[in-house]
């Protein structure tokens, strides 16, 4: 597996619609544009060592420990930071999955497996012997939950038989949860209410996604107050700037914004599937079932066939053919306004309906 990084959101002149891109398609809460502005004297300021006040925030807003919470440069920054200090023997990856597992991992060791999510009708599934299979004593698992691209929910019995399992075995788990805002609470898996039963276990969230702020870069890493200690031990203790200390603190109480944005992510999934699914069935078009605010979509024609034609309407979307374990004429879409999303629809169905010209 080459270890290259393929992201979405790269392309800005020419383009009208970004669906490569998975924030939040409500955008960010319009008080977080005032803060800053409100709040620019601070930058003659050193920001807070190791975001002290707001461990002391979320710890209370999550009911865990202070000493439970380290904050960073973004989730990607703690992926790496993780890895780093605990230096696994073997690192197993389900695929696909983001890019930058691979990358943190091959930084550390060769050892590194990657068993394929499978599928089945219209959903990825992964076996979890699958990974039980390849755990030697200090192996540390990855995965995302919800999963990207496939937009996977793990089972939470699955995850505490997981952690149990590693425990046994001397080894660790890697939860990415930066999509977890987006999963209803019904549905939701979050292992946040755990971490005080498992010191095996190590999460990551993001303030990117759900409030659609990825120029902030602010992530949070969940784990063990002992690993919490190590990791800030070895990294600068002004890793998050004051500007993403002041949005912190004013979006811990935004739980109507983000219930407001499942309801409406929840309902764009339905109405998305259906869309796809009743119009394209027929042309051999597959639409993957999801748990989140992107979907995949297997397509007839090549993937670069799909994003030329996408591209000359001004739309850019994510090549997902080159996640590993995925092929080519997959396509990651960001679930965006219902407007949006009708224009991409019928941009697609006029390429379709013209199948024979390609």
């Amino acid at each position: 597996m080459d270890k290259i990084r393929f992201h979405g959101g790269r392309l800005k002149n020419t383009i009208r619609l970004d669906f490569s891109v998975n924030t939040n398609p409500l955008g960010p809460p319009f008080k977080i544009y005032n803060l800053i502005k409100e709040n620019l004297e601070l930058i003659k300021y050193y920001p807070e060592e190791e975001s002290l006040s707001l461990k002391y925030l979320y710890g209370q807003k999550w009911n865990i420990n202070f000493d439970n919470l380290i904050f960073g440069n973004g989730a990607a920054e703690l992926i790496f930071l993780y890895l780093n200090a605990i230096k696994p023997k073997r690192i197993v990856i389900p695929m696909p999955s983001f890019s930058e597992y691979y990358i943190a991992a091959y930084s550390i060791t060769d050892d590194i497996v990657l068993p394929l999510y499978k599928l089945k009708e219209n959903e990825f599934i992964l076996s979890l012997n699958d990974i039980y299979d390849n755990i030697i004593e200090n192996t540390l698992v990855i995965i995302g939950n919800p999963n990207n691209p496939t937009g996977s929910l793990f089972k939470i019995d699955d995850l505490l038989r997981l952690l149990e399992y590693l425990k046994k075995k001397e080894s660790y788990l890697l939860v990415d949860e930066a999509f977890m805002d987006f999963v209803i609470k019904e549905k939701n898996t979050s292992l946040v209410p755990w971490i005080k039963k498992f010191d095996n276990l190590f999460i990551v969230k993001s303030f990117t996604k759900v409030f659609s702020i990825p120029g902030i870069r602010l992530g949070v890493g969940i784990g063990p107050p002992k690993t919490i200690k190590n990791l800030e031990n070895k990294r600068d203790p002004w890793s998050v700037n004051i500007f993403a200390q002041v949005i912190a603190k004013n979006l811990i109480n935004m739980d109507k914004f983000i219930l407001k944005t499942q309801k409406y992510i929840i309902q764009e999934q339905k109405f998305l599937y259906r869309l796809f699914r009743d119009n394209f069935n027929k042309r051999n078009l597959q639409i993957f079932k999801t748990e989140t605010n992107f979907y995949l979509i297997k397509f007839p024609l090549s993937s670069n066939t799909i994003l030329d034609f996408l591209l000359k309407k001004g739309i850019y979307a994510r090549d997902a053919s080159n996640f590993y374990g995925l092929s080519d004429g997959f396509i990651r879409f960001a679930i965006k306004t219902r407007e949006e999303n009708l224009e991409l629809f019928n941009e697609l169905k006029i390429l379709l309906n013209n199948l024979h010209s390609f």
